[in-house]
């Protein structure tokens, strides 16, 4: 069944429109968001972006290639820039709502080391890669997939999702809701550390356990290559808010478990939507809260930002329109970082169980042997029973012991 009835839908031009106890409920994330568009407005670069000398960086050759091509690109737009200094990027806090352009890392390349002749550098490769493959995307619909999504990966406790998507709340699975999903990020406070783990987080369901930060779709505008029938932007709109309800749920949970004290939640605690396509990248926010007069949650969907995003072009005016993509995508990152601590503060004992149920909480290493077993048995064992009474067990909602039921595992 569709949960539309339950949503709301707007964009910032439009909010004043709401009903008057959406606004009153929404106004502080409402606020959040005209702050978060503006974030993006001056296109910020890196002094070393501008300054460094590709040759003298040891890397691989397609890097290097990368480096002299954002370096060459950045210098045609250079006028319409504003240069941030090293000392300024160093002073930011990664929980601003401008990027400091260090946030994402390489998740899969452990133990390989690099002698930048820059810290600034060294601590700033991924996110330089992400902005490279912005501005060298070209016509392709898999080449435009693998460049959002690679935009959102890199992020602590957070890992993108791209096949075999699917959404299980209360119980039951559907593939269907997820039949729209480009990609997915989801929240994985634990990375996989052996075969069984990397698979199973390569099937791992949007869950109330793992739910969706980030959710990605195509909007009506086709790629040359592509012949699928168009849909229309209201209708991907109300897709997208059905995939987003189960996981605004789970936040909502995992925020009530531990902090009753406040009843409000935060004002950036919302899941950002992206709809991109061949000509524009679509920013929507779904925002979660109580309406006096329903017992169940309801939401609310804004569309906050609409960015032009071309497939193709080689003027000064698409290279700033790609910048400024690739700003927008990175200060969803920084969004992305304060939703995840939400999730960081409850207490949900995701290893413990069996003999272990009166031990301190223990998280296996790859130097365990026996840490698979731990992740595939025991990711949802019974609790500490020393556990507060103010603040119940994230896993003991409702929610989440229906979907636990659902998959077979014990608490």
């Amino acid at each position: 069944m569709s949960s539309n009835s339950r949503w709301t839908y707007a964009t910032l031009d439009t909010v004043s429109q709401i009903p008057d106890h959406v606004l009153s409920s929404c106004s502080d994330h409402i606020h959040y968001l005209q702050d978060l568009k503006r974030s993006w407005d001056v296109l910020r670069v890196p002094q070393f972006y501008l300054d460094y000398e590709p040759f003298q960086l040891n890397i691989w050759n397609s890097w290097r290639f990368n480096a002299i091509l954002v370096q060459s690109l950045l210098k045609l737009i250079e006028s319409d820039l504003t240069i941030i200094s090293d000392a300024e990027l160093s002073a930011q806090s990664p929980f601003d709502l401008v990027p400091n352009f260090r946030l994402s890392t390489e998740r899969h390349r452990p133990g390989v080391k690099y002698e930048y002749q820059d810290t600034q550098w060294s601590s700033s490769f991924m996110t330089f890669c992400q902005v490279s493959q912005i501005l060298r995307y070209q016509d392709h619909e898999a080449v435009a997939e693998c460049t959002i999504a690679t935009a959102l990966e890199g992020l602590p406790s957070a890992y993108v999702r791209r096949e075999n998507l699917a959404v299980q709340f209360d119980g039951v699975a559907s593939n269907s809701l997820a039949d729209d999903l480009d990609c997915a990020l989801l929240y994985t406070p634990i990375a996989p550390t052996k075969p069984y783990s990397f698979e199973r987080l390569r099937n791992v369901p949007i869950n109330p356990l793992n739910p969706a930060l980030v959710l990605c779709m195509k909007g009506p505008a086709r790629w040359v290559d592509d012949s699928s029938p168009p849909r229309d932007l209201p209708t991907i709109l109300h897709s997208l808010s059905d995939t987003a309800t189960g996981s605004l749920v789970s936040l909502m949970t995992a925020w009530s478990a531990t902090r009753r004290q406040q009843a409000s939640l935060p004002r950036w605690a919302t899941l950002i939507g992206i709809i991109y396509d061949s000509e524009t990248i679509h920013f929507v926010a779904h925002i979660p809260y109580f309406a006096p007069d329903h017992t169940e949650p309801q939401f609310l969907s804004v569309l906050f930002d609409t960015l032009p995003f071309p497939a193709s072009g080689e003027s000064a005016e698409c290279l700033r329109h790609r910048y400024r993509v690739a700003l927008a995508m990175l200060c969803i990152q920084h969004h992305v970082l304060r939703v995840i601590s939400i999730w960081e503060g409850t207490e949900w004992q995701l290893f413990q169980g069996g003999s272990q149920a009166q031990e301190e909480p223990h998280t296996p290493t790859p130097s365990e042997p026996d840490s698979d077993d731990v992740i595939l048995s025991g990711v949802y064992a019974e609790s500490d029973n020393s556990c507060s009474d103010v603040a119940p067990r994230f896993y003991e909602t409702e929610v989440v012991r229906c979907w636990l039921d659902n998959v077979g595992l014990e608490v």
